[in-house]
Formats: structure tokens, sequence, C-alpha cells
């Protein structure tokens, strides 16, 4: 049976889940990783729920958020907010201090008994420690971030003589552990009632902490206080001394220790936003901000919102509305590295962990400047590395970790325009006042229907149960349901759209149910519709992925979808027909390759019946139209697929597979 010696230590983060599930108390805290006595008897336990070595996030989450599916970068949420604290703010508290106040009200209005959390250590003040803390001024004392591996987990099941519920604040990989724990029904975590999560884009090794001190030529026994970060935002590290010295590093200017001494194991997490916690708490980075603090609040389930609602009626915390593109935007460097980078160092890594986990799709120049950077990473943490930084002066170590940061941002800003939410599409669709104007009389768009018919009109049967995701306005469920006797539910983000197609299909007679379209989720029970229709919608949908999966699940055995998407060589001319106002603009919009609709359609469980591609010329009058389209029939399907304007698919969902 494996035991904790088998667990490869680079895959290690120190979040000390061993040490508390160990039945014989053979494990302990040690530097950077627990140790263990000859006590042990190779149980096993440890190593089964090792956080390190595995995490089900997709079992986590139907564990945790039933019916939910989780964002590619943010999972599960269902609120996000911004937020400072108002009350129970600590003193020097350069973010929102929104956790201390979550934390601190939740104490007065009795809500739990006692919070798991992390403080400095008063007999080693440089050193953080865990602590299971049952009064408010513990609390206060323990606020602030502590960038630096602690064993939070290992004083999980220390509440026996505390009644009550308690609650856990910790980084992702202690979250994943006590998630794990939960789900496996152990009582270690029966106290808790709330998970607070932190937002963590690395963390660090104690000895980073050491080379800070060593280089402001301070020595562990001259400190009587360690702040990682204190003061205005974004705070700076401070160190006090015993003779009343304070020495101070500026947050942006230590931000090169990640280089050389972030743990192996958290260049392999890919949870930068702790996904699996009940509220998500961490920085607010936008520049229009100015250096006020706030706190990016990400509220995941009933409970996230309990505390923070209890916050918010006492006067505890102070909120506004925040999207999850605004989050991106504020985030974008680090979703980068941390979310998008990151299969990338799991392929190149000699060791890995298990994640069920879906992942971005990156462009070949993404791998190579993914593989570039973990090249980097890899050189910072020799010992080659290490020697020359202890050379080179702080001052300069900080110039060149602000040069990287403001790269980092550049590059993450460019691509931050790659996410979106149906929000925003529903915020473009609403102000495009043109739509029906343009494409009633456009000769590509109205193809769209008349192909689509051609392929699949005999395959409907009437009464007929149809979904038209992304109807708009209603123009193709009206083609359709105009042909048909069919049932027609339409679903659209926008909805001003929902309105006027609701309109349109009511004033033509035709049965029309219309759902706003906001979350992935579909309303719909499963295998409850015999056809779904998809025109012009997933390139406008980010999660394309899982609406495609959501079809799939909704979808009758026996039943069809049609789909149809812009080929990638177009979308050029679609910018430059917006330009010159011949079309409205395709808003929030990512046109894919054939090669990746091919690879989401088979992973999302259709088989391909039927493909075309059509539209050769999308403008002009009907004389050239009408040439194009001979042309289309005279040329070979191969070349077709290169040069006309509109794919189009029909599908068949293969054998249901129960999750």
């Amino acid at each position: 049976m494996p035991r904790f010696l088998d667990i490869p230590p680079e895959l290690c983060h120190n979040c000390g889940t061993c040490i508390a599930v160990c039945p014989s108390g053979a494990l302990s805290t040690g530097p950077s990783r627990p140790q263990v006595s000859p006590a042990c008897k190779g149980c096993g336990a440890c190593y089964a729920i090792c956080p390190g070595l595995e995490v089900d996030f997709l079992a986590l989450n139907r564990f945790l958020y039933p019916g939910q599916i989780p964002d590619v970068y943010f999972g599960c949420y269902t609120k996000m907010f911004l937020g400072r604290a108002v009350k129970g703010r600590a003193p020097g508290s350069s973010s929102g201090g929104v956790v201390t106040a979550l934390l601190a009200n939740a104490m007065e209005k009795k809500l739990i008994r006692a919070a798991h959390l992390v403080c400095m250590d008063p007999s080693a003040p440089w050193l953080p420690k865990p602590e299971v803390a049952s009064r408010l001024q513990e609390v206060l004392e323990a606020s602030g971030s502590k960038y630096t591996l602690v064993p939070a987990n290992s004083l999980l099941g220390k509440t026996s003589g505390l009644r009550g519920p308690t609650a856990f604040v910790g980084l992702p990989c202690h979250l994943h552990g006590v998630r794990k724990l939960q789900i496996s029904q152990s009582p270690l975590t029966s106290p808790i009632a709330y998970s607070i999560g932190l937002f963590c884009g690395f963390n660090l090794l104690p000895d980073a902490t050491l080379f800070l001190l060593k280089k402001l030529r301070l020595s562990p026994q001259e400190i009587k206080k360690i702040h990682y970060r204190y003061g205005p935002w974004p705070g700076s590290f401070v160190a006090e001394t015993m003779d009343g010295r304070t020495e101070r590093v500026p947050k942006l200017a230590f931000n090169f220790l990640h280089w050389a001494y972030s743990p192996p194991r958290c260049a392999l997490c890919p949870d930068l936003f702790a996904e699996l916690a009940d509220i998500s708490v961490g920085d607010y980075w936008p520049s229009e901000k100015g250096g006020e603090a706030f706190s990016s609040i990400i509220v995941r389930n009933e409970r996230g919102q309990e505390l923070l609602d209890s916050a918010a009626a006492s006067g505890a915390v102070e909120l506004t509305d925040l999207t999850a593109s605004d989050l991106y935007r504020s985030h974008a460097h680090l979703i980068n590295y941390k979310k998008r980078s990151f299969l990338i160092r799991r392929k190149t890594s000699r060791r890995a962990p298990s994640y069920t986990m879906k992942t971005p799709h990156l462009s070949a120049r993404e791998r190579v400047t993914a593989l570039l950077s973990s090249a980097v990473l890899r050189f910072g943490r020799s010992g080659f590395s290490r020697r020359l930084m202890d050379i080179v002066p702080l001052d300069a170590l900080g110039r060149c970790a602000g040069l990287a940061r403001r790269f980092s941002i550049k590059s993450g800003t460019r691509r931050s325009k790659r996410y979106w939410t149906l929000s925003d599409v529903a915020a473009h669709w609403d102000q495009t006042d043109t739509y029906d104007a343009f494409n009633e009389k456009t000769y590509s768009y109205m193809r769209r229907f008349t192909d689509a018919y051609k392929m699949v009109g005999e395959r409907i049967a009437d009464r007929a149960r149809v979904l038209d995701i992304s109807c708009r306005t209603g123009i193709g469920a009206l083609f359709f349901g105009s042909r048909k006797k069919i049932q027609i539910a339409g679903m659209a983000p926008s909805s001003s759209q929902l309105r006027a197609a609701r309109e349109r299909l009511e004033n033509a007679g035709i049965p029309f149910t219309g759902y706003e379209w906001n979350e992935m989720r579909l309303p719909f029970p499963d295998e409850s519709l015999d056809f779904a229709l998809s025109f012009e919608t997933i390139e406008h949908t980010f999660q394309y992925e899982d609406l495609l999966a959501e079809i799939h699940r909704v979808l009758k055995k026996g039943g069809g979808f049609l789909l149809t998407t812009p080929n990638l060589l177009w979308d050029p001319i679609h910018s430059l027909a917006d330009l010159l106002r011949l079309h409205h603009g395709e808003g929030p919009h990512r046109f894919l390759p054939r090669r990746e609709i091919l690879q989401a359609l088979k992973s999302s469980g259709f088989a391909i019946e039927q493909e075309a591609s059509t539209v050769l010329i999308p403008y002009g009058p009907a004389w050239l139209t009408s040439l194009g389209e001979r042309i289309e029939g005279l040329l070979p399907g191969r070349i077709r697929r290169i040069v006309c304007l509109r794919r189009i698919f029909f599908c068949t969902p293969a054998a249901k597979d129960t999750p």
C-alpha cells in the first residue's frame, strides 16, 4: 500500500492534510514538507487523501455546486462583487480587508465559534503558523497575507474543545485537501460551516523570507514583527526589529521571489481563484481605481452568500457589483500564467498531479510562450540563479520584477479581449438596433436558414420540440416554424432581441416559448428536446464546449442538432464589413478553426452525419450571388471548405454516458 514516503517531494505543497489524517500521529510539521517518524504504520491514509497527487474537480464541483457549470477560469459561481471592509478592518491593511471583516462579523453574529486561519508565530516572528482562533482579537491580529508555505490543514480536527461551527480560511491547495476530506465524509471537517478561499498566483518557500531579510541586512533573531503586505495599497514587506528599526520592500518590488523560491508543486496548480471555496476573495488590480484598496469577491454557493449578506447587513463591508469580464481584466496576467499556460507546464514536468479540469485552448504562439516561461521558472529555481540573486542588489532585482510584471500585464491585457460572458454578448446585441434592418435584406444571412432547411428539414417531424439556441430576433425560428408544425423554445442573452422574437412568432401564430440565456446550464430536463438549431452561435459563446455538452444532454436519443458557424478565413472580411457599415458588428466572438469544431463536437458526444460549406459571394446584386451559387456547385468539397463563408454540420447525439 502506498504510504507517505511514496509521495514525490516535488508534488507536496505542505498543506498539512496528511498530518491531520494520520491515525498514529507519525507526521509533524517540517520546514517545507511534513516529517515522518518511525511511528508510521504505513496505513496509506495520507497518500489516499493527498491533494498534491490528485484533485478531481469534476466530482468536487458536482458535490459542492450541483447543477452548476464551472467557468473555465473562475469555476462555479453565482455572483461577483468589488468590496472593502468598513468595520473589522485591521490597521495597516493593504487590500480590501474583506476576509477579516467577514470573520469578525461572523463571530459577532454567532455564525461561527472559531476560525482556521494563519498568524505569525510569536516565538519566531518571521514564520507564519496555522491557528484556530476563537477570539475576535486573534482574528484581527491574524489579518494580512502570508507569502510562504503553511500547513494550515494540520489543525483540522483540533476543535474538540470548541462547541459550534467554524470557518476555514485557506489557499486553493488547502481547500483541495479540505474538500477531499469532506467528499470522503471525514469527521475532521464536520465543524466547518463556511470556507473562504484566497486567490493565489503562486506561493513561496520559507527560504524566500530569509532571503529578503538577508538582503535587508537583518537576521531572524533581530525581528520583532513581519508583515508581508502592510500600508497603503498594494502594500510593502515590512520588517520591524527589536531595536525599533523598520525596513520596507514595496510589494511590486519583491515579486521576483517567485522566480527562484516558488515550490515546484505551485507551478502545477491551475486553481487561481480558490474554485472549491464557498466564497473566494483576492485583490483587485485595475488602473482606473488608482491606489485604492479593494477586494474581488466571488460568491459560489448559498453558504458564501449567507456569510457576505450578514456582513453587508451589519455594515461590516461595502459592496458593488463586479462582472466576470472586469475580474478577468484585473487578473489577466495571472490567468495567462496560471490557467492558460498550466497544461504546458504539466506536460513538461517529470511528475505531475492528476486533475479533472478543463483548460483553455492555446494557439501555437501561446504554446511557445508557455514553454519559454516554464524554462525561465526552471532556471530561476536552480542553484546558479539563487547564487546570482545573492549578488545582485535588491533595487536591481526589484526593477527587473517591475519590468517583467509590466510585460506580463501588457500581454495579459491583450489576451483578456478573448474572454467574455453571455452578459457581454447581451450588451452588444441590446445596442445593435440595426440587426433586422441589415439581415432581412442580406443574402448571406438568409442562406444560413435556407441551406440548413435543405439539409435537415425532412428530418424534423411535425409536433417536434425544437430548441433555437440564441434565436436573436426570431427570423430563423420563423423560417422553420412556418414550414413545420413544431414547438419552438428560443433562447437569447439579449432581452430586447428575445422580446422581438416572441412578438414575431406570436404574430405568425407559431408556438414559441422564450427563455433568457444567461448561463451555460440549459433550463430543460435530460433528453427532453427533439431537435436543436444553432445558427452562428458557438463563435459568440466563450464556453462553447459546455454549450455543446448541454445541447447533447437535453436532446433525446435519435434527436438531431444543426450547427452553422462562419469560416475562420472570413473573420477579417466581417470586420471590414462592419467598418464600411455594410453589416452590424460581430461583438464578442472568436471564429473557430474547423479542426477545433470537429474535436469539440466529438468530445461533446456528437457524431457528424453531414457537413456542407456554403456561400462563396456573400454580397452584391442577384446576378452576382446567383453566379456564386453556381460556382459553389462546381467546386470540390475540399475547396469549398477552404473558401466558402459558412460551415454547416448536422449531428446526432452518440450514446449517452451517465456522469
